[in-house]
């Protein structure tokens, strides 16, 4: 082969590896800029929700019997069901985004973890505050069926308690104007009693059903803690193993010196019984 067919390709390949490089780079900066940004938005998300849960709240401590918000409350309720599920959601693929990007830097790592469980905490929180206001509806929503039902049987007793002659003369005047007075009177109050019964028992249903809902992403929060745990403790453990390693490491270097120092001595006695056998040599020599 002759030298000028012969072609010098190190800095190709310097330039190349320099480009992957700065790919793998640019890659990891992106997915740590990704991870960084879902947090993020993650935070300000539990934060809105929150906000949303301290309405409700206030709502659903009313206790009134005719100005009671329940479509109000139910559509906050649904709202905030459809939040939680979808920063459960978030939470997953946030763990995802960090698994694929599995920094190498344990600092990052630890960083990475620490801020997942923060914001699982913070949702978690949220979640068993929305739990504890929607047990607090129901229990209101039975207070005021009690309330209304002892209200309403206190009002047929009184009317079935008035004297006869009031009876007998709203009988009077009922039969003069054809008996449309009580027919007026006792439909509306029928309607009105069974449409309440209806809104008070579609109420309990939407609380039953989110109840349910939330049991499903408290399921998913302790799945995504159990697991997050576990690899806690797999890092525990590889830690503790470094350190053994270390240690032993240590352990060798030192008998190694202590080698190396008894060599030493005993090259310096070698040394200092020859310089005397030639001085030795030298002077009785002469």
């Amino acid at each position: 082969m002759s030298e000028g067919s012969v072609r010098d390709r190190s800095r190709e390949f310097f330039l190349t590896c320099q480009t992957e490089r700065e790919r793998l780079e640019n890659s990891a900066l992106s997915h740590r800029k990704r991870f960084s940004q879902k947090a993020a938005q993650i935070g300000k998300d539990i934060h809105r929700t929150a906000e949303k849960l301290a309405k409700l709240t206030k709502l659903a401590k009313s206790k009134s019997l005719f100005d009671d918000p329940a479509t109000e409350i139910s559509e906050l309720s649904y709202i905030i069901t459809q939040d939680i599920q979808r920063l459960n959601e978030d939470l997953e693929e946030l763990s995802n985004i960090h698994s694929i990007e599995n920094p190498p830097n344990a600092q990052s790592n630890e960083h990475a973890g620490s801020v997942k469980k923060c914001l699982q905490s913070n949702l978690k929180t949220t979640a068993e505050k929305f739990a504890a206001v929607l047990q607090m509806r129901s229990e209101n929503l039975q207070r005021q069926q009690d309330r209304r039902n002892e209200y309403s049987s206190a009002k047929s007793f009184a009317v079935s308690s008035q004297p006869s002659f009031l009876r007998e003369g709203e009988h009077t005047d009922s039969h003069a104007n054809g008996g449309e007075v009580v027919i007026e009177l006792g439909m509306p109050m029928q309607d009105l009693t069974q449409e309440y019964a209806e809104s008070r028992a579609l109420s309990v249903q939407d609380i039953e059903k989110s109840i349910n809902e939330l049991a499903s992403v408290f399921s998913k929060l302790g799945e995504m803690v159990s697991l997050q745990q576990e690899q806690i403790e797999r890092i525990d453990t590889n830690m503790d193993e470094a350190l053994h390693h270390v240690d032993q490491g240590h352990t060798q270097l030192m008998k190694y010196y202590q080698t190396l120092t008894s060599n030493r001595g005993l090259m310096a006695k070698i040394f200092l019984v020859l310089l005397i056998s030639m001085v030795l040599l030298i002077i009785f020599g002469t």
